[in-house]
């Protein structure tokens, strides 16, 4: 199963025992970067109207899902009403169901979340699918921002919500590290290393690239 999934498709085709984890992105900066891949994306269904409108960034983002994040984990569909009672089942199904969460924003501390919690070896990782002309939020005007939060206003409070309970969870564990284990904090020490281990990787990933490359080449 790959994709976004609301909550609740565990229990429909009955995998009930299921391990939930979930990921959660600024909403704001969400809107920005689906805005500049329905411009990329010619097979988008918003693409024609995009391009044929000349729609800027403040005109197109409201024409995509509102608070789609609020929908998944409260578990309905993307055309009716969201409602901030949907936004109080979201919170709870976040708090209360969803065995583990991580943060786009803070990648490498959820990896270390997800790591601790499945057993997992230190992962390594190559960033990929990132849109090359999606610029971050600050960089973009206060009135677009303040479009965004309107159009994904459940959304912008749900993740207010999941940065503070994640925060308090990276609390919980840094307080369950046994002293003398280390001069850094619980995060700092595994970020370092994650960090360092996911270098090593993107160079040899560059390296292995540029080497079949250079085969290819020869062979021709």
């Amino acid at each position: 199963m790959g994709g976004h999934v609301p909550y609740g498709v565990h229990i429909v085709d009955g995998s009930a025992d299921v391990v939930l984890p979930t990921m959660l992105r600024d909403p704001v900066q969400w809107l920005f970067s689906s805005y500049y891949k329905v411009l990329r994306k010619q097979t988008h269904q918003l693409h024609e109207k995009f391009i044929t409108e000349k729609l800027d960034l403040n005109d197109g983002i409201v024409h995509l899902r509102s608070n789609l994040q609020t929908r998944l984990l409260a578990g309905i569909d993307d055309s009716g009403e969201c409602t901030p009672e949907h936004l109080e089942i979201a919170k709870q199904t976040l708090r209360d169901r969803i065995d583990t969460f991580g943060l786009l924003e803070r990648y490498d501390e959820s990896l270390i979340m997800f790591r601790r919690f499945y057993g997992w070896k230190t992962p390594l990782y190559v960033r990929k699918n990132v849109g090359t002309n999606v610029r971050a939020k600050a960089q973009h005007t206060t009135e677009s921002i303040k479009i965004a939060e309107q159009h994904n206003n459940l959304d912008v409070q749900l993740y207010a919500f999941a940065v503070s309970l994640f925060e308090e969870r990276v609390r919980e564990q840094e307080r369950g590290v046994p002293a003398g284990s280390g001069d850094l904090p619980a995060f700092e020490r595994p970020l370092r290393t994650l960090g360092e281990f996911n270098g090593s990787a993107l160079r040899l990933c560059i390296t292995a690239s540029f080497w079949a490359q250079d085969a290819a080449a020869r062979v021709w």
